[in-house]
């Protein structure tokens, strides 16, 4: 049996769940809200892809981590965001740009997602976590938000929020869906898992905390009109999951 074999049916088994629910929320008639939601699957696809390939082929794995997975995941995806032209859903949210008078907002929304983390942590829901040292602290502080808020909020949520269409986007049910559908997919992610016997297994408390995280993030995203706090936030939630 191919290594890989059990990520890659975790990561189908998400897009089988999620799939539904977004054409649910969007509700595409038109070929470009169709094209829009295969691009939000399309960018995903390709990052699980190359975070995948390390497991399939060893000799790329540097470290205790999957640094080579994610640092390809990275030039990937913002290659295929970066060369889409400048008004492309993805391209939204990356960006340094800050929405004017977003910043106290903003500031709100990173400390719960901090109390949020910490909290999980001192109750014992982060059991399992990797064990604390440089490596794994190094990593958690970089490419972790790096590459999964390009991924989660500014391609996936940035075309699913497109394919809900102009009008209906103003209506905050329809925000609010396709936050919850990016959520889901982040906490699919996490918290399903296939073992070496291809059993499937589901941690509900993992998809429950990550679920919030990411719309949290989601949120944070929206507000600010960029990924680079998200970017800083999921970072910081990572390393205080890991540190209490």
């Amino acid at each position: 049996m191919i290594p890989s074999l059990p990520i890659y049916l975790a990561v189908g088994s998400a897009i089988l769940i999620t799939a539904p629910l977004s054409v649910l929320v969007s509700r595409p008639v038109t070929v470009i809200q169709w094209r829009y939601l295969g691009a939000a699957f399309a960018i995903f696809c390709v990052s699980c892809f190359f975070l995948i390939l390390p497991f399939a082929f060893p000799l790329l794995t540097i470290g205790h981590t999957n640094w080579t997975g994610k640092a390809f995941s990275i030039l990937a995806t913002y290659t295929i965001i970066l060369s889409r032209e400048r008004n492309d859903p993805a391209r939204t949210f990356v960006t340094f740009t800050q929405k004017e008078g977003a910043g106290r907002r903003s500031a709100v929304i990173i400390l719960l997602l901090l109390l949020f983390a910490g909290l999980n942590s001192v109750l014992g829901v982060g059991n399992g976590r990797p064990p604390i040292n440089w490596e794994t602290l190094l990593f958690e502080a970089t490419l972790p938000g790096i590459d999964e808020e390009a991924v989660y909020r500014a391609a996936f949520l940035g075309y699913i929020l497109a394919a809900v269409g102009r009008k209906e986007a103003q209506h905050w049910w329809s925000t609010a869906g396709s936050v919850f559908t990016c959520a889901v997919l982040f906490g699919l992610v996490h918290a399903l898992h296939f073992d070496p016997t291809l059993h499937m297994h589901f941690d509900a408390t993992a998809f429950a905390f990550t679920g919030m995280v990411g719309a949290g993030l989601a949120i944070l995203t929206l507000n600010s009109g960029s990924i680079l706090l998200p970017v800083i936030a999921h970072n910081l939630t990572n390393c205080l999951g890991i540190l209490l």
